[in-house]
């Protein structure tokens, strides 16, 4: 894998909250996986509680979205987490 993944929060009904987290601007190198091995990104975010922040702390979300490097095929998975105007970074080996 080579570069960032898509990363987005959606509600119960699939609509992506805010918007998806944007690229951090770190550079990115070739993420080769050896069998067994495992790949993660970093997600920053931004307390919604914040006065001025645009973030709005009734924002429930449902589930998390993961798009992989060059891919267009999503994971979802169960969220409950609370965040918004998010940022990502690029896919590295663990």
């Amino acid at each position: 894998m080579i570069g960032y993944p898509g990363f987005s929060l959606l509600f119960a009904n699939g609509s992506v909250i805010q918007h998806p987290a944007t690229r951090d601007g770190t550079p990115y190198r070739v993420a080769q996986l050896k069998p067994g091995q495992r790949a993660q990104f970093i997600v920053r975010t931004v307390d919604g509680s914040i006065a001025g922040t645009g973030c709005s702390t009734s924002w429930k979300t449902a589930q998390v979205q993961v798009y992989p490097p060059n891919q267009t095929t999503s994971i979802r998975q169960p969220s409950t987490i609370a965040a918004c105007d998010m940022t990502v970074s690029p896919v590295s080996v663990i």
